[in-house]
């Protein structure tokens, strides 16, 4: 019989070897060469040699190589890639048939992270053995397939692999090239850069009415491709009143701007804008702009505003699993030893089967043992004409030939024939084992038999004396259902969705159910698949087929279906959509500028500016003292373990806090019993879930000090109130040695935190922290790698460098308490201060132990005010604390807790006598008021501001009294800030004057009280000749006593028995008020607020009650030098008229 070609791509793999399924994340394809593959033997094939393939890579409609750039291409989106032309090599069959076989090719994705993940390909295996590591043949099944569709925008990639072996054991994945493509047109950001702040002149001396004014956007190229700016627009130009006329004076569309990829410079871009005055101030309104860009070689166009978007498509299929039926049959005989001769005889007349579109190779092997690994001889042929004429049969007998040159030997001792013998070499008589196996056809089958005998005929080329007579019979492709993998369930119509920006998803993973022994290997197929169910876009294949496409179906994409040898099935898809994101914005803040004063600077977000009533902005540290939630500290003075969850300082908590170690280490005891608890109850998947995560970190440190102090800390009573805790165990966590340990121990500045727990089980069947007597039985080891600094605005704030961590490490010693800490947590000196006064937990700030001197992250001096005329000469201030010049951990703390009172003054004119009010403040213990100090009070103590005015009817918003005094009429009051009046004193009223001696004088008769001419008594009057009606306002404070600090009552008095009252916020009652009149008093007491901590006072930033301050970061490294806390008068002024008689009518010029 004449040799015949095969057709190898179809041979080998057949209608059952199919696409590609996409594999989960692989390693890297080895560079060196991979172990040696082992010769396993059977009906099978295998290759001479390993060369690379040549491929070629050609993109449709077209792509650019980068000049300079290896293997660096740029397309379009929904850019096709096909990898085309992959070359044959010869196949060889242990028959001695051989063809040309189809190189395996492989596509693999490389991510950001550098993991891998197989995309497409052109290989399968199927019912074919690889004479090499027992697998399943692998070959291609086409020179050419679809690498990629790029439809997302994005920089990819991929490695293009080959098989350097044929088995699906060990195929030996090799690197071929690599490349990257750029999908076009890149990607542009567009960022603020600087303050926005306009400052507009309106004052007694000068006013403006518009100004110009030019802010810049940084344009930067965060792709990987060049780009050219060819548009820009002015999206939103403020509220194109206050703020309009947006223009762009510096760019030409018809000189586009390259801006190059891989360059931190980008584009200034200048903005122009014309603001005109405000009605107040500040006024704060929005710029946005769109950016238009391409790339340089003018593939695509897109705007910063337009984005790409997922869109999910589904998939809806059966998995089924079929295979040859039947492909192997077995047996045993007595074998007949002592030199006994035996003739093992196979043959098959099928002709080649288009079912299978491969070769018909049958044979047998005898073998010593019973598993079938000690082979003693067998057979391997293809099929001929017939199994009876003795012509055909001697064709089968002899076979093809010898093997090919350089064959290795044990390819020799089963080449090519359907006839082989072998004498026995054992004494007696032994069972012998055999098995037939190969294909002999479906459709196309005739005959054929497997055969054992004792003699053999030449004449007729058959043996006889048979001992072993069997047939195989008519194969045919047997199907089952499949098992989902880890159950024993049948698998029946499954779904699946995907989207183009995750790429291929597992959409299930299966095994086969019920197959017959005899089967061959089991291909996994899929049946009745439905892409997009009821969306109008729906395309059906019923199968069985191995991929499955709905391209044809009027998607702008396709969506693609595999199901691997592997029984593992990926679903994919190149369908996006389009939306439109917001534009970049910047606030804008236009503001008067008054003459005499600096412009402070204004930051652009939902933060107010606090003002004084004289409307000057509070400023320190060189920066306007800012108020809201956007401006509040991420930090809570609290180290209760009921209050700290699991997920107190995480990232993902939209509340989160900025922990010290204390907090974070109360928060790992949460999550390590979490994780332990599920671990228990079967759920692994959620306990992993919880050993990586981000956390805000305070600079502290984890070293053994804190590690022992932390232990001691959870046996005081740290399980008080928490339910269910092993309280014996955990402390033995953080006490013994090695089993938890933080790398690194040291948290050197404030950050988001990347936190890994690792933990090793003692009993990794267990993977339990705890035996029954609570002892540990794992190994912790918790993880910090530096993510990224904290928000601007925390990272300089200076209060992230001052961990307090509660409790942890207060020892006592000799009779004295104090703090000892190495290497973590603050210690103190000075005055002490109430931290915290939540609950049980009242944290006060102890001085360090002297008799064991420490070593902490910070050291803080601090000093508490508590004299009334201090608090009130440097109010509104409550806080103050200053790195010390040049100490790198080393801070002043200068605290002055106060409780704020907001007063009125209503003022009646007589005739002849004008307006005038007075009032007195002095020790309730000392009625002369020796005793407060006047330098210290002088001029800061009431601050008066004219509120309303009237002459001869209801309150009015403007004072005509003041025509009579050689100046213009005001208005009252001066316009707002944020919706809250920011007002400037009127001119005729000036400051408050001191009366150093008691006396009588016109208008007011000032009551006499005391003999001592050093009492301090305020008065403001008005010119005789008016006899109007005025209201004014002031805020005063009075100490509030912290820790052990306290001070004796004042005695706040109304000074003017002729005229006048006063209104004064009543301190047991926030809502109510006191009315002076006469020479009444009310006695101003700490009594009903006897404490305020440093807790409360970081708490009053977010509702807007408390400002707050923060210099630059200076030094290397930067860090923040300064903060402090502010009272916002604005507030507690605008509170205050609220609860005043609506007689009074104290908001008629506030709007209300």
């Amino acid at each position: 019989m004449k040799k015949m070609p095969l057709l190898f791509l179809a041979l080998m793999v057949a209608a059952l070897a199919f696409g590609t399924a996409y594999a989960a994340d692989v390693p890297p394809a080895p560079k060196n060469a991979c172990p040696a593959p082992v010769w396993t033997g059977g009906h099978c094939l295998y290759r001479d040699s390993q060369e690379a393939p040549s491929i070629i890579l050609s993109f449709s409609p077209k792509a650019f190589a980068v000049p300079g750039e290896a293997e660096t291409y740029v397309v379009a989106q929904n850019t096709a890639l096909t990898v085309k032309n992959i070359n044959t090599f010869a196949v060889r069959c242990v028959n001695g048939k051989s063809g040309d076989g189809i190189m395996p090719v492989r596509a693999m994705l490389v991510k950001p992270d550098g993991k891998r993940q197989e995309i497409s390909g052109n290989y399968g295996s199927g019912v074919y053995l690889s004479c090499y590591d027992g697998g399943s043949l692998l070959l291609g099944n086409s020179k050419e397939f679809r690498a990629k569709m790029f439809s997302v925008q994005g920089t990819y990639t991929i490695d293009f692999e080959y098989t350097k072996y044929m088995s699906s054991n060990n195929p030996c994945w090799t690197l071929l090239k690599r490349i990257t493509v750029i999908v076009a047109p890149g990607k542009v950001e567009a960022q603020p850069v600087g303050n926005a702040i306009v400052g507009i002149k309106k004052n007694a001396y000068e006013s403006e009415t518009t100004v110009t004014k030019d802010i810049y956007w940084l344009i930067k190229n965060t792709g990987g491709l060049d780009v050219n700016i060819i548009g820009v627009a002015a999206v939103e130009c403020g509220d194109n009143t206050t703020i309009s006329g947006c223009s762009f004076p510096d760019f030409t569309p018809s000189r586009p701007i390259t801006i190059k990829a891989g360059t931190d410079s980008g584009y200034l871009l200048k903005e122009r804008f014309v603001s005109n005055r405000p009605s107040k101030s500040p006024f704060r309104g929005e710029l946005s702009i769109d950016v238009r860009f391409s790339d340089i070689y003018g593939l695509s166009i897109s705007n910063i505003t337009s984005r790409q978007s997922p869109v999910v498509q589904k998939v809806e299929f059966r998995p089924v699993a079929v295979a040859l039926t039947p492909y192997r049959k077995s047996g045993e005989f007595i074998g007949h030893g002592d030199g006994s001769r035996y003739y093992i005889q196979t043959c098959t007349d099928s002709g080649p089967d288009p079912a299978l579109d491969g070769p018909i190779l049958f044979g047998m092997t005898v073998y010593r043992d019973k598993d079938h690994t000690i082979p003693i001889a067998g057979t391997n042929f293809h099929e001929v004409p017939t199994c009876t004429g003795a012509d055909d049969l001697r064709f089968n007998n002899t076979g093809e030939g010898p093997a090919p040159a350089g064959s290795p030997p044990e390819q020799s001792q089963l080449h090519g024939s359907g006839l082989a013998s072998f004498v026995t070499d054992f004494h007696g008589d032994s069972t012998l084992y055999w098995m037939a196996e190969g294909v002999v056809g479906t459709s196309t089958y005739k005959t054929d038999f497997a055969r054992i005998g004792l003699s053999f005929d030449e004449v007729t080329q058959l043996a006889g004396d048979l001992v072993v007579d069997s047939r195989m019979g008519k194969q045919s492709m047997q199907e089952s259902g499949v098992f989902v993998s880890g159950t024993h369930t049948i698998a029946g119509l499954k779904t699946a969705t995907a989207d183009a920006f995750s790429g291929p998803v597992l959409a299930g993973e299966f095994s086969a159910d019920k197959l017959p022994e005899s089967s061959g290997n089991p291909v996994y197929m899929l049946r009745d698949i439905t892409f997009n169910k009821g969306t109008g876009k729906e395309a059906k294949v019923t199968g069985p087929v191995s991929s499955a496409t709905d391209s044809t179906a009027g998607s702008t994409g396709s969506n693609e279906l595999t199901i691997g040898n592997d029984g593992k099935a990926y679903f994919s898809t190149s369908e996006v959509g389009d939306t439109v994101a917001p534009p970049p914005k910047r606030d804008v803040n236009v503001v008067w500028a008054d003459k005499e004063k600096y412009l402070v600077e204004v930051k652009a977000a939902d933060s107010g500016v606090c003002r004084t009533l004289q409307g000057d902005t509070i400023s320190g540290n060189g920066k306007a003292a800012l108020t809201g939630p956007e401006t509040a500290l991420h930090i809570k003075y609290d180290w209760r373990p009921s209050i700290i969850t699991d997920s107190f300082c995480d990232a993902s908590n939209t509340d989160y806090v900025v922990c010290d170690s204390a907090q974070f280490a109360t928060e790992l005891v949460k999550k390590l019993d979490a994780m332990d608890r599920l671990i228990g109850q079967g759920k692994q998947d959620q306990a992993l879930q919880l050993q990586n995560f981000s956390a805000y970190l305070m600079k502290d440190g984890f070293t053994p000090d804190f590690m022992d102090d932390f232990s001691a800390y959870l046996q005081s009573g740290f399980f008080n109130d928490l339910t269910a805790f092993r309280d014996e165990g955990w402390p033995k966590y953080f006490a013994s040695q090695g089993r938890l340990k933080f790398e690194p121990e040291t948290i050197t500045e404030p950050g988001i935190y990347s936190v890994q727990i690792n933990i090793v089980y003692d009993n990794a069947n267990s993977q339990r922290l705890f035996d029954l007597a609570t002892e540990p039985t794992a190994s912790v080891t918790v993880k910090f790698i530096k993510d990224s600094p904290l928000t601007k605005k925390a990272r300089e704030n200076l209060v992230y460098y001052l961990p307090l961590d509660g409790t942890v490490g207060i020892e006592t010693m000799d009779s004295l308490t104090g703090l000892h800490r190495e290497g973590y947590g603050t210690v103190f000196s000075g005055d002490r201060i109430a931290i915290s006064g939540s609950g049980s937990e009242t944290v006060w700030s102890l001085a360090a132990l002297a008799a064991r001197p420490s070593n902490p992250v910070a050291i803080a001096d601090i000093k508490v005010e508590q004299d009334f005329a201090a608090v009130n000469s440097k109010s509104p201030r409550i806080l103050q604390i200053d790195r010390k010049s040049g100490a790198q951990n080393e801070y002043s703390v200068v605290f002055s807790p106060s409780i704020p009172l907001p007063l009125a003054i209503e003022a009646q004119g007589k005739p002849g006598e004008g307006i005038a009010a007075a009032y007195m403040v002095y020790p309730q213990s000392d009625a002369s008021g020796s005793s407060i100090d006047a330098a210290k009070m002088l001029p800061k103590l009431a601050r008066l501001t004219e509120t309303g005015y009237a002459k001869g009817g209801t309150i009015a918003c403007t004072d005509e009294t003041a025509a009579a005094s050689g100046v213009p009429p005001i208005n009252l009051p001066a316009p707002a800030v944020n919706g809250t009046p920011a007002r400037t004193p009127s001119p005729i009223i000036g400051w408050d004057k001191q009366f150093l001696a008691f006396r009588s004088e016109s208008p007011c008769q000032i009551v006499q009280s005391a003999a001592n001419s050093a009492a301090l008594v305020y008065y403001f009057k008005r010119p005789n000749s008016d006899e109007g009606r005025i209201l004014l306002e002031s805020v005063l404070y009075y100490p509030a006593g912290t820790g052990t600090i306290g001070f004796g009552p004042v005695i706040l008095k109304n000074a003017c028995t002729s005229q006048g009252k006063l209104y004064v916020q009543s301190p047991s009652s926030p809502s109510g008020y006191a009315g002076l009149e006469g020479d009444s008093t009310i006695s101003l007491s700490n009594a009903d607020k006897k404490s305020i901590s440093l807790a409360e006072a970081m708490s009053g930033i977010a509702p807007g009650n408390i400002c707050i301050t923060s210099s630059a970061s200076l030094g290397i490294p930067k860090v923040p030098q300064s903060v402090s806390l502010w009272w916002n008068e604005e507030k507690i002024a605008s509170s205050f008229r609220e609860s005043l008689p609506a007689e009074l009518n104290a908001k008629a010029c506030f709007g209300g």
